[in-house]
């Protein structure tokens, strides 16, 4: 890893000239629940093995689409459709969890 990046960034490929060093970075937790306090995802994700397990594959997937949308993992048009679109369906699963987890 590069020095002073976390462990949420990447480098985007191909800077466009010598020195250039941009990087996109990835909140640590929770992009799709960012108005939601970070207690309250930390506590769902500690008591909902199902919720916490859905999280991660969601988690991992998206940086799978992030990193076919940068060229980075050559994947077909098809596929990444298919990613996007599982990748919706887990975010809505997660968030019915979410909000019924609360109540």
């Amino acid at each position: 890893m590069r020095p002073g990046l976390h462990a949420g960034a990447f480098l985007l490929p191909g800077p466009p000239w010598p020195g250039d060093r941009r990087a996109i970075h990835i909140p640590k937790e929770a992009c799709m629940f960012e108005e939601r306090p970070q207690q309250e995802l930390d506590s769902v994700l500690k008591s909902n093995p199902d919720f916490r397990r859905l999280y991660d594959q969601h988690r991992d997937l998206d940086r799978k689409v992030v990193n076919a949308e940068l060229g980075v993992s050559p994947i077909d048009d098809l596929t990444l459709t298919q990613m996007k679109r599982a990748k919706l369906a887990m975010k809505d699963r997660l968030a019915r969890m979410y909000d019924a987890g609360l109540q």
